[in-house]
């Protein structure tokens, strides 16, 4: 994101991933912080996203079954 930007998300989700590393469900951070024009972070890939995951859906959404489990998987 641009350094410009009155709010810099990318800094607080940098800061958030720090505190849970090594927990399950998380990617790992393998970097983070300020360039001249942005900040940015790095960090690996586990899957496809919940957007792509939903998009290949029949219905274009989720189970009620399928958001439960990824609900108590973001809350572990």
């Amino acid at each position: 994101e641009s350094n410009s930007q009155a709010r810099q998300g990318i800094r607080m989700e940098v800061t958030v991933l720090r505190r849970i590393q090594n927990h399950q469900h998380v990617c790992e951070l393998l970097a983070g912080g300020t360039s001249t024009s942005y900040n940015y972070m790095v960090m690996t890939l586990l899957g496809a996203s919940l957007s792509e995951l939903r998009r290949h859906q029949s219905e274009q959404s989720f189970s009620l079954s399928t958001t439960l489990r990824i609900s108590q998987q973001i809350l572990e």
